[in-house]
């Protein structure tokens, strides 16, 4: 895993430079030399790989002059771990750009790590072809580059189905406004199963506007539905012919790593049994602790405190998420029913009382504790409403019963362990 890391940043540097040097370069079709008999405009699409930002998988555009025997890969999805990278990810405004590479040394690199590259060569009108390739031309030059991404609404792969459907005169869009196989929540749930923690804390983290019905044209932010799609549309030429948009396609590279599940559940089994281990064991350590010994309700606290650390920052995270930053996705989250500041407030009562005896602040620890279990119920209620229609149970099958286990240990247990002697 590590070296896969290691090798993924690799990419993204080595291709960052080949940019950079390549972005000066005046390539034949943006200066007239290239006619559009002699150019091939293919669609490449790279499979997920190991780390976070390669879980999606890749693609871009490559413009080839048969004649020049002169290649260029256009890639939309640079972006920079600057100083200021952390800052524009935690309010939403990361800012991506569009490179040109070398054909040659981009299939070298992803081949190298060992992820699949499909490549499909794009049946497009001679007139549109050449547009298209200075159009790209255009697009990376340092002027026009940059755009502020968004990883359902405007990343490469969206790049590129707008480039491809200008193409075909509108027609590629017009074929795609039908309705979609999966939501945004369903096609992010099978690209993080092999991952749990991830996509549990993704689905947190996400409201009910990936639930939503979407079209297939908005299943094309995955590269991989983007090569689908393409692969199958087609469009009427000048002559009222029927064509297809691609003339032909094949796999150039076949990792043998696992395939992307053709679906994956809202609700893992994983998810549910994990809420419950952690609901039996809070009641066990409750229930311990009210014996009287010392060290069971220093054990309580320390599994108090572990859970509540957690469990406060994610919600403090999303809380802050949800109204000061530019994540649409997180604003007026239901999870927030689930976990937020005050469960991060009970972490620091709970620090307080390792050193501090107080029945009062055992009091608050308490209350809290139900304040929380309360909102949570609440929230099983309003899921009744057609307005409460966000997809979490993943998230409510997990915490709810934690939240009540606590509220309730606390209730019923506290007489003998309300503070430490």
């Amino acid at each position: 895993m590590k070296k896969s890391f290691f090798l993924s940043i690799g990419i993204m540097l080595i291709s960052s430079f080949l940019s950079a040097q390549n972005i000066k370069t005046n390539t034949p079709w943006a200066n007239g030399q290239s006619s559009a008999e002699n150019l091939q405009i293919s669609l490449i699409t790279f499979g997920p790989g190991e780390t976070l930002t390669d879980w999606w998988g890749h693609t871009a555009l490559v413009v080839k002059d048969t004649t020049l025997d002169i290649s260029r890969v256009y890639n939309f999805g640079y972006f920079s771990f600057d100083e200021g990278f952390i800052s524009r990810f935690a309010m939403g405004r990361l800012i991506f750009w569009a490179g040109e590479n070398s054909l040659a040394a981009t299939i070298a690199v992803y081949v190298r790590a060992k992820r699949t590259i499909i490549i499909q060569e794009l049946n497009i009108p001679l007139k549109k072809r050449i547009e298209l390739a200075r159009k790209l031309a255009d697009a990376v030059l340092p002027e026009n580059s940059r755009y502020l991404y968004h990883h359902y609404h405007e990343n490469c792969a969206t790049r590129l189905r707008d480039y491809i459907d200008a193409s075909v005169g509108g027609q590629f869009a017009d074929s795609m406004k039908t309705k979609g196989r999966l939501t945004f929540r369903e096609h992010t749930l099978r690209y993080t199963a092999h991952q749990p923690f991830m996509q549990w804390l993704l689905m947190f983290l996400m409201n009910d506007t990936i639930d939503k019905q979407i079209f297939k044209w908005d299943e094309m932010f995955l590269p991989d539905e983007l090569s689908k799609y393409v692969a199958n549309a087609v469009f009427i030429d000048s002559s009222g012919a029927r064509q297809s948009v691609v003339s032909h396609g094949y796999t150039y590279y076949e990792s043998e790593k696992k395939k992307v599940p053709f679906n994956a559940s809202n609700t893992p089994l994983w998810s549910v049994l994990s809420g419950l281990i952690l609901t039996g064991l809070t009641i066990g350590l409750a229930q311990w602790a009210s014996n009287g010994q010392k060290l069971s309700r220093v054990i309580f606290l320390v599994y108090n405190s572990i859970i509540s650390l957690f469990l406060g920052i994610i919600g403090s995270v999303l809380f802050f998420m949800s109204l000061f930053t530019d994540h649409l996705v997180t604003h007026g989250n239901e999870n927030l029913f689930l976990a937020n500041p005050i469960t991060l407030f009970i972490f620091f009562l709970t620090l307080i009382l390792f050193f501090k005896k107080s029945d009062k602040l055992w009091g608050y620890l308490k209350l809290l504790w139900m304040v929380l279990a309360g909102s949570s119920l609440l929230l099983m209620i309003l899921k009744l409403l057609p307005l409460f229609d966000q997809d979490n149970y993943m998230i409510m099958f997990f915490l709810l019963p934690v939240n009540v286990a606590f509220a309730a240990g606390h209730f019923l247990f506290s007489g003998s362990y309300l503070r430490l002697k």
